[in-house]
């Protein structure tokens, strides 16, 4: 199949707006991102298992992605107005996504059981910095995951009760390391990536009617999420800090540090749903 996709609100970050949300509309200079997708694949079965294979290709056109060279907003309260320097302070990026996604799923009895494996390629291209007019860099997409695979299990012992286990495997995403390292100057030249991603959880669902036959279903699920308490990184922060030649002489040099923020550690989960 093949499809487009237009969007007319993008989400966009500024060095000086870490913890805000930004969102720019499509307007005249800001044309909206679009995409065109097209995919191929199919399905079978190998007597209990099914088995499906799948490739994309997506082209993307029209991305936002702030510029980290630009200025940033001036703001005039005697009139009232922001406006923008003459330095674009919004870049008009592409980019590509390319992948293949295979499954394996199958049920014996009370089992059920789940397998995907992803392999895939997302990438960015820009202007390159303005001391290099006319140039383009390309470097990996922020949520770009080469490898990743889940694991599904479910055991059914009793017509009210599942067992269930998920095991979630995956490659780091990137960082983009800016110039000569240091995240706040240039454009992005060079990658490296967080460790890898895992998690285990397991869970218990019990379910059952409320009162007659035709009542209300409740569903109880107890479990724990990252049963192996695995530190798998959130996201990562870069920043600039002064390591001193000699301690107080004033003759440092500026070094990038990466600050790790983790996900939630080993955490119990419980759920009571009821549906009328």
């Amino acid at each position: 199949g093949v499809g487009r996709t237009v969007q007319w609100m993008n989400q966009v970050s500024n060095q000086e707006l870490q913890w805000i949300d930004l969102w720019v509309p499509a307007v005249s200079g800001q044309p909206p991102a679009t995409s065109w997708q097209a995919v191929v694949g199919g399905r079978t079965r190998l007597g209990p298992v099914g088995a499906q294979l799948e490739g994309y290709d997506k082209r993307m056109q029209h991305l936002r992605r702030d510029d980290w060279d630009a200025q940033v907003l001036l703001f005039d309260p005697t009139q009232g107005r922001g406006e923008v320097e003459a330095a674009p302070w919004f870049s008009d990026g592409e980019g590509t996504a390319r992948g293949i996604e295979a499954q394996l799923d199958g049920s014996a009895g009370p089992v059920t059981l789940y397998g995907g494996y992803t392999l895939s390629r997302t990438e960015l291209t820009y202007p390159g910095p303005r001391e290099a007019p006319g140039t383009t860099q390309r470097f990996p997409a922020p949520w770009d995951r080469r490898h990743q695979a889940s694991f599904v299990a479910a055991l059914r012992p009793l017509r009210m009760l599942t067992l269930g286990s998920t095991l979630v495997l995956a490659t780091g995403t990137p960082d983009v390391v800016y110039g000569n390292g240091l995240i706040t100057q240039g454009r992005p030249s060079t990658t490296q990536r967080a460790p890898g991603y895992g998690r285990l959880d397991l869970s218990a669902t019990a379910t059952g009617r409320l009162g007659k036959a035709r009542g209300p279903v409740w569903q109880l699920t107890l479990g724990v999420s990252n049963v192996t308490n695995r530190q798998n990184v959130g996201y990562r922060v870069a920043y600039q800090v002064e390591r001193p030649a000699n301690p107080g002489a004033g003759n440092g040099r500026m070094v990038p540090q990466i600050s790790n923020t983790f996900l939630l550690p080993r955490t119990p989960v419980a759920a009571l749903h009821i549906l009328f």
